[in-house]
């Protein structure tokens, strides 16, 4: 008699943590993401020849000097490129894309410095003189999307 009092004490016993432990579940699952997917259309290259450099920068301190990531892609036939980037941390980011012709992994310029290449940035933002900066290209990332940067040729 004994016995069957413990198996039974220790079945709802079981049943009972397992009620607990099963709504905690739906706590977490419900939690938000603190992390989306960014996808970026970069259009505009002129020619097919070559790649897309893209780097992100996460702060004003390191924009464009220490990329949070960086990645390349082939330029397609119509003069695009899609880069997609799952799992990347909610927040403030810059983009700047390059399109690398001669596939030299470098951003090519003339004897003043000027680009000599499409680049384009985030915003779509051309500065008159020099890069745009992290605050004029910075977006804020909170949700899954999709952004467009178009290629321009600085001296034009």
């Amino acid at each position: 008699m004994r016995l069957k009092f413990l198996s039974i004490f220790n079945a709802k016993y079981l049943f009972l943590m397992f009620i607990v432990v099963m709504s905690l579940f739906p706590m977490s699952a419900i939690s938000e993401s603190k992390q989306a997917t960014l996808t970026i259309d970069v259009i505009g290259a002129i020619s097919n020849q070559g790649q897309v450099i893209l780097s992100v920068f996460d702060s004003e301190q390191s924009h464009l000097k220490i990329p949070k990531l960086t990645q390349t892609a082939p330029v397609t036939a119509g003069g695009q490129t899609q880069f997609v980037i799952p799992d990347l941390d909610l927040g403030i980011y810059s983009i700047s894309v390059i399109h690398d012709e001669n596939e030299n992994g470098a951003l090519d310029t003339n004897f003043l410095g000027i680009p000599s290449e499409l680049v384009g940035s985030s915003n779509n933002v051309k500065s008159l003189f020099g890069p745009p900066s992290f605050k004029e290209s910075a977006f804020e990332l909170s949700v899954s999307e999709k952004i467009t940067i178009k290629l321009i040729d600085v001296l034009d």
